[in-house]
């Protein structure tokens, strides 16, 4: 975890093991953020005030977050490199918690494996297949 700042929660290790995501607060803004982990160096990613629960796509490319917008929770993703970011529609009132996952399935004794997005409401828990989403080609 990084001792930058005086407030950082949620951290969240890249599949690979070089990036950390965690939530840090900037001016009073809870904000995306990464440390390289080899350089040390952190960056944050995003520019909204209230952002929670970073997660790391299956390919380390993307982050996903819940944020708020217009006092709702909504899905948003930024590129480990902040120069992509992109709200995501979703059928849910209130997102929260999101998290990238493997989902499992046997073909002809086969198992496959494909991602899946999980985010928690204040109506429902699910799981959101991928088709499901549109997100940018770095996924």
């Amino acid at each position: 975890m990084s001792f930058d700042g005086n407030y950082n929660v949620s951290p969240r290790l890249s599949f690979d093991g070089k990036l950390l995501a965690f939530i840090t607060r900037n001016a009073g803004r809870f904000q995306v953020a990464v440390q390289d982990l080899a350089t040390r160096q952190t960056t944050i990613l995003t520019d909204s005030a209230r952002d929670e629960s970073p997660s790391f796509a299956p390919n380390g490319r993307m982050i996903l977050y819940a944020t708020d917008s217009g006092g709702r929770g909504v899905l948003s993703a930024v590129s480990t490199d902040g120069r992509i970011r992109q709200r995501l529609t979703v059928q849910a009132a209130d997102v929260r918690e999101p998290a990238w996952g493997p989902q499992i399935r046997k073909i002809k004794k086969r198992q496959t494996s494909r991602a899946f997005l999980s985010a928690v409401s204040k109506t429902s828990i699910g799981a959101l297949p991928m088709k499901n989403l549109v997100l940018p080609a770095l996924l």
